[in-house]
């Protein structure tokens, strides 16, 4: 499975409570990187999907931990991601996205809590699911909950595991297999393998 970009990545170039990808390709296995930067306050993260438009209605539940204290909601018109920290944070999201079954999603957040290493960074691991049995998610938003605002630079980047891996071979281009000690050389023009 080759990891492709899928849709525009959204970085912020001002302060501002909202990171939106509306332009991603629909695929049933997902990634999201998201990163971000306070510009005030604090900031902590909730997810949101949806199919043409954000989904912001109570049909998500999750299940979190933040340095290790569990916590779930159920019917809420988010998932969460992240308490509330003055720090930057870093998130890697993977979601289950088929049209008839609920969207599930595993999370694993860092934030830097306080600077210097002689504090631990803060860590909120969340499990959730988007209630929606009819469309495959085409949208996708994080939003900030807390008091604060996201500063410039914060970035969400969308990943689809769906592509096709594809190689460009050099002309010429030789391979053996192992097991039958056979060679074959590549046509770069026909696309084929001939045994040599």
């Amino acid at each position: 499975m080759a990891w492709a970009r899928n849709g525009t990545p959204d970085t912020l170039s001002s302060a501002g409570d909202t990171i939106t990808i509306s332009d991603q390709t629909s695929t049933k296995f997902n990634v999201f990187l998201v990163h971000t930067l306070p510009d005030s306050g604090q900031i902590a993260n909730e997810l949101n999907f949806g199919y043409t438009s954000v989904d912001t209605g109570n049909n998500y539940s999750s299940r979190f931990a933040s340095n290790g204290i569990e916590a779930t909601r159920t019917s809420q018109n988010d998932i969460t991601l992240q308490q509330a920290d003055y720090g930057n944070a870093l998130g890697v999201i993977y979601a289950l996205n088929i049209a008839t079954e609920e969207k599930l999603i595993i999370s694993h957040q860092v934030e830097t809590n306080s600077t210097g290493a002689g504090s631990a960074p803060s860590r909120t691991e969340s499990t959730g699911k988007w209630a929606n049995t009819s469309n495959q998610f085409d949208n996708v938003r994080i939003t900030n909950w807390a008091t604060g605002d996201y500063g410039s630079g914060s970035n969400l980047t969308a990943l689809t595991g769906d592509e096709t891996e594809t190689a460009t071979l050099q002309d010429g281009t030789i391979f053996e297999e192992s097991d039958t000690n056979k060679a074959y050389i590549w046509n770069a023009t026909t696309k084929t393998w001939t045994q040599l």
